[in-house]
């Protein structure tokens, strides 16, 4: 098991339509097969910030849910409202 920090950081501007995309994202994620937790929270000090904690069992699974087609949607849409590329970090648990 680890766990996933993902930091995305916005245009300025682009958190009321970064969230709208949040829902769907978070809730199909969290049926991906060996998903243990997955949650996105905004930065409390950035408004331009979202933090995504997530927990995998393994590998296999984190390769899986980024191969679904509602995470390649997802990183479709957010694509024009990043100010700079995803951060991913991995710790193990």
């Amino acid at each position: 098991m680890f766990q996933i920090i993902a930091i995305v950081s916005l245009k300025k501007g682009e958190a009321a339509a970064f969230r709208t995309l949040l829902p769907a994202i978070v809730t199909a994620s969290r049926t991906d097969r060996g998903n243990i937790s997955y949650q996105c929270d905004q930065d409390a000090l950035n408004p331009d910030v979202f933090l995504f904690q997530e927990r995998w069992e393994n590998d296999e699974a984190l390769e899986a849910h980024l191969a679904q087609p509602h995470f390649k949607e997802f990183a479709a849409a957010i694509e024009p409202l990043l100010a700079a590329p995803l951060a991913m970090h991995k710790i193990m648990l």
